[in-house]
């Protein structure tokens, strides 16, 4: 019924202009940039029209969407997908990643499994979105936890973190998953249970607008004792030494201290 609404000439396919009217009513913007990411991966068949079984493809997953942007989304995905398959594949994913990160191959398998819920080996769209999505839902970082849970044991694995960190757009270099494991892996079992992984997902939601890494070593090198804090000023000198190049008074370093101790403990 959808698909007869919008072949406004009764041809059996929908065209590029028929798209933009669909798009329209659907209160999507429907972009020269959109209807070409459309076209690259829903038009199997490549004649530059939507067939019924492509434009039901298109339907189901943008109902999935959201809140997230289809011309983005889209645009990432055919950028991997170089087969133009419609599916994203392991070597692709692999050619993809090496060409950004510092990976390995257990890396790259664990990524597929984090997105392959249906496991069929492959990445799909809607896959590929929902742990796009999960992402963007750092406030429930459960949502998070369970989609790079990939096995389901109930823990977050090292190689399950790198995945992570390069779906975070960050490139996981052994030494700085090792700083994240010093600082998180409470119980040292080098994995993160859930309460460290989300102690940890709400510390990355304020470190945006720096390098995660080189925070973290600061902050592990200053805490000496270990503690998951800084609580002693021989802790709180070597942070501020690392952080200014000087030892500060210890006036200017209480004002720090209770600037920076927004809880009070």
């Amino acid at each position: 019924k959808i698909f007869k609404e919008y072949d406004a000439d009764g041809d059996g396919h929908i065209s590029a202009k028929e798209l933009k009217t669909a798009l329209t009513e659907m209160e999507i913007i429907p972009t020269d940039a959109l209807i070409q990411e459309i076209m690259n991966h829903y038009d199997e068949d490549g004649n530059g029209k939507l067939d019924l079984d492509e434009f039901d493809a298109l339907v189901s997953d943008l109902k999935k969407f959201g809140e997230a942007d289809a011309e983005e989304v889209l645009g990432m995905f055919n950028a991997i997908d170089t087969d133009q398959s419609g599916y994203i594949d392991e070597e692709e994913l692999r050619q993809a990643m090496a060409a950004k990160f510092d990976t390995d191959e257990q890396t790259i398998k664990a990524m597929v499994k984090v997105a392959d819920k249906d496991g069929d080996g492959k990445i799909s769209v809607s896959e590929f979105l929902a742990m796009i999505m999960s992402l963007n839902d750092t406030d429930d970082p459960k949502t998070v936890f369970d989609q790079f849970d990939a096995d389901n044991d109930g823990k977050v694995s090292v190689t399950e973190l790198k995945a992570l960190m390069m779906a975070l757009n960050v490139n996981p270099r052994d030494s700085f998953i090792k700083e994240l494991m010093k600082q998180y892996d409470r119980d040292g079992n080098n994995q993160l249970e859930f309460k460290e992984f989300e102690k940890m997902i709400q510390d990355f939601k304020h470190m945006e607008e720096t390098d995660p890494e080189e925070l973290l070593k600061m902050f592990n090198d200053a805490d000496t004792d270990k503690s998951g804090f800084l609580d002693n000023d021989e802790e709180f000198q070597k942070i501020a030494a690392a952080m200014t190049g000087e030892k500060l008074s210890g006036e200017v370093l209480d004002a720090i201290i209770a600037e920076a101790d927004v809880d009070g403990n």
